[in-house]
């Protein structure tokens, strides 16, 4: 009992530090024009996604200098759908050698861009019709680089398997801390100026990396550029992987592995004191009933529901998730312990990771 008791409450006072505080944008009057802004959607067999993203730009109260939409090789009806919505289509032209799919799509975007500004967004973002102008109004004059993890928005049961996922982004991030202290990017949206984009080299200089989004922020960050990251809440929101539980399971095992180490020691064991927590409590009480120290079960009981608690505490400020998903939140924590394994074995064997249709390989 000792050791699951220790773990279980020392996991609940490492999430207070992990997620002290979720942050979201506030309204404030932008500083900046949006007119300065070129928005860049890479886009690869998106025309599902395409319609939703596009329509909500159209209904922005700021309205955009450029909405370009990189076709990163679709065999669908992406160019067409992005045409039909008043975008700007540059068909990505043919990689080179050592460039992954998705960074060199933002590269060719970023080239073609007439703005100051870029607002790099995955095709399946969604947009409230201030969330631009709220986006602007954190961005102040672009002296840092804003970035957004966008609320999850559950359409099937299977999503709600994402609780632990999309806690465990944020956490990995040091999106939460009492004081942030960024790791890295979050891809689906990043605000970033041009002349710092440009100083660093854009994408090129990690043209390699399956979680670009992480290795671009540390760059930056090396590059003496200020991360401000955010959580999307009803503003800003997206549908993970909505093609199927085998999508959400490649998806994360193409990021976990990679991000996991990026991150500092310090930032890691406070990751690992947590996931030990919240195996500790169901763990703890399992034993305790099979034994039948009714006692020792009680207390775990009681553990238990500190921490559901704390997963409603922190779970619905990323995600629109089920109440019974808090409770019931050890199926999550199995799928992510598996994906997170997977993930492991396949970077430690250089085995590619399948995505959109793609063999990834491991950076070099």
């Amino acid at each position: 009992m000792t050791a699951e008791l220790v773990f279980s409450l020392l996991g609940l006072v490492t999430s207070r530090i992990l997620f002290y505080h979720v942050p979201s944008m506030r309204e404030q009057p932008a500083v900046m024009d949006a007119a300065r802004v070129s928005i860049i959607i890479p886009a690869r067999n998106e025309a599902k996604t395409l319609p939703g993203l596009l329509a909500d730009l159209q209904q922005q109260t700021s309205k955009p200098l450029e909405i370009i939409c990189v076709d990163d090789a679709s065999t669908d009806a992406t160019e067409r759908i992005a045409r039909e919505y008043g975008a700007t289509v540059i068909q990505a032209a043919q990689r080179p050698s050592g460039w992954l799919g998705k960074p060199w799509a933002c590269q060719c975007g970023a080239q073609a861009a007439k703005g100051e500004h870029l607002l790099f967004l995955d095709a399946d973002v969604r947009f409230a019709p201030v969330a631009l102008a709220v986006l602007l109004g954190q961005y102040g004059t672009g002296d840092a680089v804003v970035s957004v993890q966008p609320y999850h928005h559950i359409g099937k049961g299977y999503e709600q398997l994402a609780l632990l996922f999309n806690m465990i982004q944020l956490g990995a991030n040091g999106t939460a801390l009492p004081r942030q202290a960024p790791v890295g990017l979050f891809g689906p949206l990043v605000l970033i100026s041009q002349s710092a984009f440009k100083a660093v080299g854009g994408y090129a200089c990690v043209r390699t990396s399956i979680a670009e989004d992480v290795a671009l922020g540390i760059l930056l960050k090396q590059a003496g550029n200020t991360l401000r990251l955010f959580a999307g809440y009803q503003r800003i929101r997206f549908r993970m992987y909505p093609d199927g539980l085998n999508a959400l399971i490649q998806g994360w095992t193409k990021n976990f592995a990679v991000g996991a180490t990026k991150a500092p020691l310090w930032l890691s064991l406070l990751v690992f004191l947590w996931v030990t927590g919240c195996i500790a409590a169901p763990l703890g009480f399992s034993a305790a009933v099979i034994t039948a120290r009714w006692m020792e079960a009680f207390i775990f009981l009681i553990l238990y529901g500190l921490w559901v608690m704390e997963m409603k505490r922190v779970g619905s400020k990323v995600g629109r998730f089920h109440p019974m998903t808090f409770l019931l939140y050890p199926i999550s924590l199995v799928l992510f312990l598996w994906v997170f394994l997977r993930s492991g074995l396949k970077r430690i064997f250089k085995r590619p990771v399948q995505w959109k249709g793609r063999n990834i390989p491991w950076e070099r």
